[in-house]
Order: structure tokens, then sequence, then C-alpha cells
């Protein structure tokens, strides 16, 4: 063993994967994240088009292997971050390649794909990590359980800290307006439909979450000169689905699970 070896400064070191820096912000090693996990989920768009591609099944399979898998490793570390919200771009562009979902679509995603949303599942990594940490053999026992964690800074937000909101607040939970409430379908790893074809799986996420080629939406994105719908209102996913004399769903038409609302939907061209 050589000894008088100079160590060079490494102002950002790797340890077990995760860089670290000075101010423990993790921000190189977020964006570093990002890119690799966008590089995955590149691979997985040439699996699925808008009208061809991979099941439902293969596709959430494969976002969570390789997109969420990665970037969720050791997130009890790095999840109470500031720049966690870069990690959040490619895993929600993994549920658009799922669901086939625009780009300006909502906050669906996570119920159309069958996905956790991502603060969730960093939550629920600290819950485990904290509930492990009972063990008194375990290495962080004493620091969780029975020293105080001190909060030096304003920002800094420990593990002991997080999970005590978290048990307070509870789980973050996806809202729902309430104009297309009965046609979201509740959370699931296999929400109704998941199993049609890809052109109307498709077509059929894009209209419960009202962002398709409704008039009023190629309007706003300068496609077309009018909103206006064959029956002279403005057409939207609300009004098709509830207002509209030319496309209106029948009456006994009203759950998300039924049937006929699913024929009825991904064949129906606007």
């Amino acid at each position: 063993m050589k000894t008088n070896v100079t160590v060079k400064f490494d102002s950002h070191p790797s340890y077990l994967g995760v860089c670290l820096d000075r101010s423990l912000l993790f921000r190189t090693h977020l964006h570093t994240l990002k890119r690799k996990v966008s590089s995955r989920v590149a691979l997985i768009k040439r699996l699925a088009g808008v009208d061809w591609g991979a099941s439902f099944k293969a596709l959430r399979t494969s976002c969570l292997a390789l997109a969420f898998a990665p970037a969720e490793y050791c997130a009890p570390v790095w999840c109470r971050s500031a720049h966690t919200k870069h990690i959040d771009v490619p895993l929600n562009e993994s549920m658009r390649v799922i669901t086939g979902c625009l780009r300006s679509t909502p906050s669906f995603l996570p119920i159309l794909s069958g996905i956790t949303p991502s603060e969730t599942r960093s939550s629920a990594s600290c819950l485990r990590l904290y509930t492990k940490a009972l063990n008194p053999k375990h290495r962080l026992h004493e620091t969780l359980y029975l020293k105080p964690t001190p909060k030096r800074l304003r920002s800094k937000k420990p593990l002991r800290y997080s999970v005590e909101l978290l048990s307070i607040n509870g789980e973050p939970i996806t809202p729902i307006p309430a104009a297309l409430q009965s046609f979201i379908p509740a959370f699931g790893p296999q929400p109704p439909g998941c199993d049609l074809p890809r052109n109307a799986w498709v077509q059929l996420s894009r209209q419960r979450t009202g962002v398709d080629r409704f008039a009023a939406n190629m309007k706003l994105m300068g496609l077309c000169g009018s909103d206006l719908c064959e029956c002279g209102k403005v057409q939207t996913a609300h009004h098709i689905l509830h207002d509209c004399t030319k496309f209106k769903l029948p009456c006994h038409i009203n759950e998300v699970d039924s049937p006929a609302i699913l024929e009825y939907l991904t064949q129906s061209k606007f």
C-alpha cells in the first residue's frame, strides 16, 4: 500500500452511484440522471407511435424498468432537493408514450398510464427506509429515532421532517376536473380500455383528458380558424360528451368502464 500520496480534491465525488456536492443539493446528480433517463425514454419511443406500436402492458413494463427504476435509485437521499423537478420531465414523457397523450395534457398521465406519480413513489421510498430504521441494529436507527435532526438551513429537509409531513398531509392526489370526472377511470395498473389496439387506446386517452383534435384545441394551437362544432357551439371535450346534439353520448352511457362508451369514443371522429 502506497503512503504519502496526495489525494486530489474532487468537488463532486461519487458515492454508491450518487454524485455529491458541498451543499447537498444534488444538482449535478439529478442533471446527469435526467440525461440517462431521457436517452432510455427515447428508445422506448421507438416502440410505439400514434396508430401503431407495442401493447399497453409492454410499454408500461418497459417504462417502469428502464425509466422509473434508475430514476428512483437512492431516492430517499435526493428526493427532497429543489432540483427533482428535472427528473419529472423525462418521466412524464415516458407516460405520454404509454398513453399517447399530447404534450399539453393536464395531470392525468399517472392515472391513464397506471403508474403512481414520481412524488408519491419517492415518498413511499422514504417511508420504507424510515420503517426499516425501526430495527435497533439498523445504521440509521440512532440518527433517526434517538438523536434529534437539526435543521441548520431553511432549505434543508431531513428525512424525519419529510416523513412527518407525509404522515400529516397524506400522499398527493391527482385532481380531476368535474367536467370529465365520470370519464376518467379510478387509479389502477390496468385502466379500462388498455387492452384496445394502439390507435384506439391513443384516441380514447386523448378524449378522456379533453386534449384531442377538438376545434377549440386546434384553434388554440393555430391549426384552424374556427373553434365551433357542427352544431354551432364551441367544440370541447365537455361539449362533445355532454351537450353536443350531433355527437352527444346516449343517455345509458355514463360510466367509464362501460364497453359501450369504449366503443363509442374509439369510433367517433370529430
